[in-house]
């Protein structure tokens, strides 16, 4: 009979490439000696900082793997207890790494890795450090240095600039003593670096040595590679977080001071993320000169000087990409349709713009008009039209006076031909009822796109032109136009805030749709005879009526302590009543909820009834509402987007109702759509009460899941013996493959789990006499409540424990059962 150890050793290497590395080793090598063979040939492994790696030791784990090419390092949340101890761990195992000769990328939770990446790493290309799980201060730059091992180096050096067995945490992520001992990174990646690089080193410490005697460099080159006249690096890409200001203009006075060629030739990506500090005045042109082929620049959190545009226009024209992310930019226009065509005119190479939480200052010198109307004379002619074409991808998220209005969309769509995605902060009247020429622009600007964001804001002239007929100006028909948008190359919409259900943009397109993402959807509850149900003094659809409101749980009806779950579930799943605003389609004895785009007594009849949506090729849904009647949104939306059609490529949908109160989800929605989307793997709900059940429905429909959370308050009953047993067991035994669990519980009553009571533990404290009650301070109810999260975490190990196939698991519930 063939077993798995007679398959190939190629496949059964593959087969056991998916473990966890904790499975992996040591348990699987003592099984089969092929077993071991395989192992032997993994060329990635991800490791966790336990008390058995540390045991075992992280050296002589990396060399049991004689063709490892990657490494990662994490802190392990399973078995310690608090941050700190997580923190002290991770640095405890890193400090054990040597280095691996083959090793090419390596990604560590803790810098004290990089004295192993210095001695025995001379192949590594990839480079990350990010942020450490615990902070250090000035005076902790000594806490946990491997320059105690004195086994490891014979000689002392200059603590500051070379020698990393006694650098303190900024020592030890200087970006610069990096580029110069490993010349053969090609990406890196630090968190919180600092740079300070030296061409030379007067002595070396302690032992009174010039560098110019041999002796001294014979011990130097001994310990630290180093060279007298460093080449130019090779690195490629380059991304620093949490910049302080002298690590900036450090990095940016080496890059400007090219007297021997350029710093960094091969640089393509440079990131940085500055803090909201001041980005030099001079900076832009100290990275062009330092780096002549960069091809992508992202800053963010940045002061940005006046003249960071123009330098940008002037000095790196083999940009492909530019991400400007919360800076502050001077241009001559507020307008973003003047930046972007300015720029995307002097970058003839530029493929992607990046302007997320931007804002504009205009500039008002006639100097910056002068040299604008310089820059855009000399870029004239078909090589502009040319660079026009060639953006394909364009963010611009404002919030503010700035935002994008109705004429920068059709700027945007007529200058732009070629884009394939679009993502705007937009006005409400960005499209516009009765212009149908600015329509059809629009049509013939989006053939290409493949993903388009619209977030909606503030109408930027007067709502009524939106829609009524009479408000016309010299551009606006008498008659409505078609608003309908086709797309034939959409794949992925996102709709925020639209001041009416957008059936324009996603009715023509159900065809090619595979990722819809509604935020705050606008629905307008209907009577029984399907009239709209409006405010008469002002026409626009009503959402807080209280007949409108969902069945939630209101402050008179909060669970109590002597309440059962399972008692307030029952109530909350019974029967739905006449007055309740679910979808038509899931209670015909129930008034329907109709999304309509306008007021009805503005359109066609015909126009009043939503359209049957027909999706071929939906994979992902994601439904945001938001006020008190955030959960009947986010139902209805759910009916009218998935009716009542299977839809079989469906894997991901995730309902968010953001609202103070919860509210169930009635069984019979839950089953439908466990029957409309058999292939579902990934499931997510906010503030929806799972029905009773519920757990059943999940276990019995969706055999594939890979993420389930049921978040909120009081989402699933409290976690007891019985429940465990019969509910959340039988789930996780059956569904293998589940590797994200999050439930927000109404309490958590297990044996070794019960959590504390503040008022029960300040009561029986008081009736001892020593204390009263005055003597309890909010102090005392924060440390109750620290101790039942570490319960809720210690839940979360056990199960992690129990069922091994959990990657991921959150327990959330009351923090303090006395209030």
């Amino acid at each position: 009979m063939p077993t798995i150890n007679s398959l190939p050793l190629e496949v059964l290497s593959a087969i056991l490439s998916h473990l966890a590395f904790e499975d992996k080793f040591p348990k699987l090598s003592l099984v089969h000696s092929r077993w071991r063979a395989c192992l032997k040939d993994s060329r990635a492994i991800k490791v966790k900082a336990t008390e058995a790696t540390k045991r075992i030791g992280l050296q002589n784990i990396v060399d049991s793997f004689p063709l490892l090419e990657e490494l990662h390092l994490d802190a392990s949340y399973r078995n310690a207890s608090t941050t700190k101890d997580n923190s002290k761990l991770v640095h405890e195992v890193a400090q054990q790494f040597n280095g691996h000769p083959r090793l090419r990328v390596l990604e560590s939770a803790s810098d004290l890795v990089v004295r192993g990446v210095m001695y025995g790493c001379p192949r590594l290309e990839v480079l990350r450090l990010p942020a450490e799980p615990m902070s250090y201060s000035d005076d902790e730059d000594s806490m946990f240095e491997i320059g105690s091992d004195s086994s490891l180096i014979a000689g002392q050096l200059s603590a500051r600039p070379y020698n990393p067995d006694t650098l303190g945490p900024r020592g030890r992520r200087n970006v610069g003593l990096m580029l110069r001992t490993v010349p053969s990174l090609r990406r890196l990646e630090v968190d919180g670096p600092s740079f300070w690089r030296r061409e030379a080193v007067p002595h070396i410490g302690g032992l009174g040595m010039d560098l110019g005697s041999s002796a001294a460099q014979a011990l130097f080159a001994s310990c630290v590679p180093f060279r007298t006249t460093p080449p130019a690096s090779s690195l490629q890409s380059l991304k620093m977080t949490s910049i302080s200001s002298w690590t900036l203009v450090n990095l940016l006075n080496w890059l400007g001071n090219a007297t021997h060629g350029p710093r960094m030739p091969e640089l393509r990506h440079l990131h940085l993320d500055i803090d909201y500090l001041h980005f030099p005045q001079h900076g832009i042109k100290d990275i062009a000169a330092g780096c002549p082929n960069l091809e992508s620049l992202k800053i963010k959190f940045g002061m940005m000087p006046r003249d960071a545009l123009f330098d940008i226009a002037t000095h790196m024209r083999s940009l492909r990409s530019l991400s400007l992310s919360k800076c502050d930019v001077w241009f001559v226009s507020q307008s973003w349709s003047h930046l972007t065509v300015f720029l995307a005119s002097n970058l003839p190479c530029i493929e992607k713009m990046s302007f997320n939480s931007a804002s504009i200052q205009t500039l008002d010198d006639p100097h910056w008009h002068s040299l604008f109307d310089s820059l855009m004379a000399t870029v004239g002619g078909p090589a502009s039209l040319d660079s026009l074409a060639g953006l394909r991808h364009l963010k611009i998220l404002d919030t503010s006076d700035s935002r994008p209005d109705a004429t920068v969309l059709h700027t945007v769509a007529v200058a732009f031909p070629k884009l394939e995605s679009l993502r705007l902060d937009v006005t409400a009247d960005c499209f516009p009822a009765w212009d149908r020429v600015y329509l059809d622009n629009i049509r013939k600007g989006f053939r290409h796109l493949q993903r388009l964001e619209l977030r909606a804001g503030k109408f930027s002239g007067d709502p009524e032109k939106l829609f009524h007929p009479s408000m016309s100006s010299g551009f606006v028909e008498q008659m409505p136009a078609d608003q309908s948008i086709h797309m034939p190359a959409l794949r992925h919409l996102s709709l925020w805030c639209f001041p009416s259900f957008p059936h324009h943009l996603i009715h023509p397109n159900t065809a090619t749709i595979e990722h819809l993402v509604l935020n705050y959807p606008v629905l307008t509850p209907a009577s029984h005879d399907g009239a709209t149900t409006a405010d008469p003094s002002d026409g626009r659809p009503l959402l807080n009526r209280e007949r409108d409101q969902p069945e939630a749980i209101r402050d008179d009806e909060q669970p109590s302590d002597d309440e059962d779950p399972e008692t307030l579930l029952a109530r909350f799943d019974s029967p739905t009543p006449s007055n309740a605003s679910l979808p038509s389609s899931l209670d015909s004895a129930s008034p329907k909820l109709v999304p309509l785009p306008t007021p009805a007594s503005w359109l066609p009849a015909q126009d009043t009834q939503a359209p049957q949506y027909d999706f071929a090729r939906l994979q992902t849904l994601e439904i945001r509402g938001l006020s008190a009647a955030a959960h009947n949104i986010c139902l209805a939306a759910l009916d009218l987007v998935l009716g009542s059609k299977p839809h079989s490529r469906l894997a991901h949908i995730s309902l968010d109702a953001l609202s103070r109160l919860n509210a169930p989800l009635p069984a019979k929605v839950l089953a439908k759509l466990a029957a409309s989307t058999p292939n579902l793997s990934h499931f997510r709900t906010s503030n929806f009460i799972l029905p009773m059940d519920g757990m059943a429905i999940l276990r019995d429909s969706w055999p594939h899941l890979q993420s389930l959370e049921i978040l909120g308050s009081h989402s699933v009953p409290s976690i007891t013996r019985d429940f465990e047993t019969a509910e959340l067991a039988p789930l996780l035994d059956s569904h293998r493959s589940l590797q994200k669990l999050g439930l927000g519980v109404s309490g958590l009553s297990l044996p070794g789990y019960e959590l504390m009571n503040s008022d029960t533990l300040r009561s029986r404290l008081s009736m001892r006499g020593n204390v009263g009650p005055d003597d309890f301070s909010g102090e005392f109810v924060h440390m109750v409540q620290t101790a039942n999260l570490a319960i809720y975490r210690r839940y979360e190990t056990e199960l992690m424990r129990r069922y091994e196939w959990l990657r991921a698991c959150t327990i959330r519930g009351p923090f303090d059962m006395g209030h």
